[in-house]
């Protein structure tokens, strides 16, 4: 074709698809009612504009094949560089008619404006604007869907995707008071809806993450008189999990029942020191502060007694107990503590049954304020009918005028089974 040649183009029609992969995943044979199986979808259409139209050199059709070049602007000048060129050569022309299949970047056709300039060999011809099918006009970016469908959706979209990181519909906002989806519902339903078959966090219905260390993954609003945030379960699963990494830190059973790794602290003050009864030549003096300063009347040994009442069932379930731990100091090193048992009684029971749950023989002679730890080595768990437990400690006199100072008893206790 020759430059001073007389070239019309008659745009026959014009037709864009645009293809964006959306859809939904779904596993094992739990399909709902309406929803497309896999194997029932068929294959994407491909990302490809169809292309008609009439090609005339001095006023008679052409016969033969033309290599046309197909550019894309975003301005109805089609000046600049455009955004995308599609080159198709050796398209056969037949009575003036041809037909052209422009593969294209899906990307471009987001819903801004697009103009195309057509060139058949070296020839310009013209600049015309992409018309929407009518219908893709409810694609385009501010466009409202709208319908009644009493058991149907107004949008339904699928994808079936079976691997990777697929996404039946996603939402990106960049507003830092806006959200990248958003439910209403002014009818008293729900606002949102998830539902999924998966199993275990991999397949959660609803997944909320924020990779701002100062973030919120959920935060939950009300201005009602009833409850902000309510879970039910049906089956014999816990409401709630609570996980630090890997780690489960709480849990909250189906009960009501509670299981933290978070421990608890029962504090017996030093005032609550009683003379064993193998040994009543003691003298305690017991102080505002809390603690008691003990001495003999003689050198030897003697015996103390601490009891401490514990929650045996807390939060809906038996507690644990995890360290017993004693304060004390002595006035001179010559004077010391040096056998401590634990004892967990039996409240049930009469005839003073009990268990030893813990021993410590070592020397504690410290001239200033210290303590030390006793872990149990069993029967640690309390039960109903278990509530408290006793210290019983030896104490080493040298002489009558030495002071063991006993500050109390910390019971540090855990509630996860």
């Amino acid at each position: 074709m020759q430059r001073n040649q007389s070239v019309v183009v008659v745009v026959i029609a014009l037709m864009m698809i645009v293809i964006m992969a959306v859809g939904w995943v779904h596993a094992q044979d739990m399909i709902p009612q309406g929803v497309l199986a896999p194997e029932e979808i068929g294959a994407a259409i491909s990302n490809q504009i169809a292309y008609q139209g009439v090609l005339r050199e001095m006023g008679a059709p052409v016969n033969g094949q033309r290599d046309i070049t197909f550019d894309f602007f975003t301005n109805d000048q089609c000046s600049g560089t455009p955004v995308e060129s599609v080159v198709k050569n050796g398209i056969p022309v037949i009575n003036g008619l041809f037909n052209a299949t422009l593969p294209v970047d899906s990307s471009h056709f987001n819903g801004q404006g697009l103009w195309l300039q057509v060139r058949v060999g070296n020839v310009i011809l013209g600049c015309e604007a992409i018309k929407a099918v009518p219908y893709a006009l409810s694609l385009r970016p501010g466009a409202t869907i709208a319908g009644y469908e009493a058991n149907g959706s107004t949008l339904y979209v699928q994808n079936s995707a079976g691997s990777g990181n697929s996404y039946a519909v996603r939402g990106v906002s960049s507003s830092p008071t806006g959200a990248g989806v958003s439910g209403e519902n002014y009818g008293g339903g729900h606002g949102v809806r998830a539902r999924s078959n998966g199993a275990n966090y991999s397949g959660a219905a609803l997944q909320a993450s924020n990779s701002n260390p100062d973030g919120v993954a959920i935060l939950a609003t009300n201005n009602s008189n009833d409850t902000t945030l309510m879970l039910q379960n049906s089956g014999s699963g816990p409401f709630i999990e609570g996980y630090s990494g890997a780690q489960e830190t709480f849990r909250v059973g189906s009960s009501g029942d509670i299981h933290t790794q978070a421990d608890s602290y029962v504090f017996v003050p030093g005032t609550e020191v009683v003379v064993h009864a193998s040994t009543p030549d003691l003298h305690l003096g017991v102080h505002s502060k809390g603690y008691v300063q003990i001495q003999s009347g003689h050198p030897g040994e003697r015996f103390i007694v601490i009891a401490a009442t514990l929650p045996s069932i807390l939060y809906g379930q038996p507690v644990t107990i995890k360290e017993i731990r004693i304060y004390y100091k002595t006035s001179d090193s010559r004077s010391y503590i040096y056998l401590n048992r634990i004892f967990r009684s039996i409240g049930s029971e009469d005839d003073g049954t009990y268990y030893l749950i813990a021993e410590d023989k070592s020397i504690h002679d410290s001239t200033s304020y210290s303590s030390y730890a006793l872990i149990p080595f069993g029967h640690a768990t309390m039960s109903e009918d278990m509530g408290f437990l006793s210290a019983k400690i030896r104490l080493h006199f040298d002489n009558e005028h030495d002071v063991i100072t006993i500050g109390g008893m910390r019971i540090r206790i855990g509630h996860k089974s």
